[in-house]
């Protein structure tokens, strides 16, 4: 709500009520610079960059510390991890008053480290397509490998990406969501799988995948065989433990489809993670939460087979 209203002294005073219900207000010796300020508070509402001009002096360092001592009552170890991402914030922004930031500081700070080695990524905010299948342990909507494959080949296609042997795409998808392989629902999440990769396309350009269902703890998790939640959210870190588990046979056997296949055991058929699935070895990282630690990261991952060694291993020749 705003308004102006003229005053006996002959100023104009402009006021409005943010969102959380405060009021804010200044004076004007003209209705239209009045007017105009008001303006500037509305077009600003709409396009989510308005700050309460309390807080608009306030840096990003000064609001990333104020976070941060609010986050302090988590996990130890979790709040290593937000201080990591949050020192990144700092180094970029940390001087900046909130009110300067804007989208296209954001954009250009996440192509900078996109740049830089991570990874694009895309959120596919469309609903998921009809039921292919039917999946037991998830009632409900379910998806098949094909129209996985589909949602895959729309998303390169919008985003204008390629395939090729050194490039994965890795589709996760929400809780409640099934996953069978196919419209016969005879093999499907949970029951016959955490997580699976694939290929599609050319033998020389492929496009390879893994599909991420969401990882159950029921299921895809397993303290008994000596697995910790590092990060404090169990199906956060199964998903990442199945995750490296996938990316890894992706890279050792690519084309899992059809051939010409890669590396895996000839007496039984697996690959190089199926061979030491659920064996974690020592967590000798994060007070014993984690067996790996990369960029001030802590995780906690399955052991990958090591055809030097004949060993499952934490690190490689």
């Amino acid at each position: 709500m705003a308004s102006i209203k003229k005053r006996a002294d002959g100023m104009y005073r402009a006021r409005y009520r943010d969102a959380a219900g405060k009021e804010h207000a200044r004076h004007f010796t003209r209705r239209i610079d009045a007017q105009q300020w008001l303006d500037g508070i509305t077009a600003s509402v709409a396009a989510g960059t308005y700050t309460d001009p309390k807080t608009a002096r306030t840096t990003v360092a000064q609001w990333c510390d104020t976070w941060l001592s609010g986050y302090a009552t988590r996990r130890a170890s979790t709040v290593r991890q937000a201080r990591v991402h949050v020192a990144q914030i700092k180094a970029e922004f940390g001087a900046m008053p909130l009110s300067a930031v804007r989208p296209s500081h954001v954009r250009s700070w996440t192509s900078r480290l996109h740049d830089g080695g991570l990874s694009a990524s895309y959120v596919d905010t469309n609903p998921y397509p009809a039921s292919g299948c039917s999946d037991s342990v998830t009632p409900g909507n379910c998806i098949t490998d094909a129209q996985l494959q589909t949602e895959i080949q729309a998303v390169m296609t919008l985003k204008g990406w390629t395939g090729g042997f050194n490039k994965i795409f890795i589709v996760f998808t929400s809780t409640g969501e099934g996953s069978c392989f196919d419209s016969t629902s005879s093999s499907c999440a949970y029951t016959q799988y955490c997580a699976y990769h694939g290929n599609f396309g050319s033998t020389t350009i492929p496009v390879i995948y893994a599909n991420m269902p969401y990882a159950n703890p029921s299921y895809c998790y397993s303290s008994s065989s000596g697995q910790h939640d590092p990060s404090g959210d169990i199906p956060s870190d199964a998903n990442v433990n199945v995750t490296s588990h996938e990316i890894t046979e992706a890279n050792t056997d690519p084309l899992v489809a059809a051939g010409p296949f890669g590396w895996y055991d000839t007496a039984n058929g697996e690959e190089i993670g199926d061979l030491c699935a659920w064996q974690f070895g020592t967590a000798d990282w994060d007070g014993g939460l984690a067996n790996q630690m990369w960029n001030g990261h802590f995780y906690d991952l399955q052991l990958e087979y090591d055809n030097h060694t004949s060993t499952c291993v934490k690190l490689g020749p």
